[in-house]
């Protein structure tokens, strides 16, 4: 059975994933300065961008993503390092694969998963940091900090998840081959 040989990358793809990734990490270290400006109830942004991020990258690009935008909200949050870390990492995992099986690049998609993400981890936070030591009115906590913080991460993956659709339009491969592309195939045995 004869292999296809992948077609190589030009020098402006490769231009362009600098660029690309340059990208991300502006918006990443915008979103923690934000994050750490101020005392009140502010979104996660790195939710949102970890997420937009994971549904256009492989899952060994989302895991590192996830990583890195999980101890910077350890840090913005003032969290044990890794509470975030490791649940960012395994929520970009399940979305780049969710994004290279299922799912296709649509608004809704990712609001879905922002909404999910974004109350579980809230609820996971709130559980272990208040709830488990059984404070009194602890769920004034959850309806005046942490559903609003949720809310707030939700509204802010629209302008978000618009500033990623036009840069991954601008900057990412096209997936699609011409038929002259698909003609010039070298096959090479095994």
């Amino acid at each position: 059975m004869a292999k296809i040989k992948p077609a190589r990358s030009t020098p402006a793809q490769k231009r362009n994933t600098v660029i690309r990734w340059v990208f991300y990490f502006v918006v990443i270290l915008l979103c923690t300065a934000f994050l750490n400006a101020g005392d009140r109830v502010k979104p996660l942004l790195l939710i949102p961008v970890s997420l937009c991020i994971a549904s256009n990258v492989k899952e060994g690009a989302a895991v590192f993503i996830g990583i890195l935008c999980g101890l910077l909200l350890d840090f913005c949050c003032n969290r044990l390092m890794g509470f975030y870390a490791i649940q960012l990492m395994l929520v970009c995992l399940v979305t780049s694969w969710l994004y290279t099986q299922l799912l296709q690049q649509r608004l809704f998609n990712m609001l879905i998963l922002t909404a999910i993400s974004s109350l579980l981890l809230g609820a996971i936070d709130f559980f272990f940091y208040y709830a488990i030591w059984d404070y009194e009115h602890v769920w004034l906590i959850f309806l005046h900090i942490t559903l609003p913080s949720c809310g707030y991460t939700l509204i802010a993956a629209l302008p978000l998840y618009g500033l990623f659709h036009f840069v991954h339009e601008r900057l990412l491969p096209h997936s699609n081959r011409t038929i002259e592309q698909a003609i010039h195939t070298t096959i090479e045995p095994y």
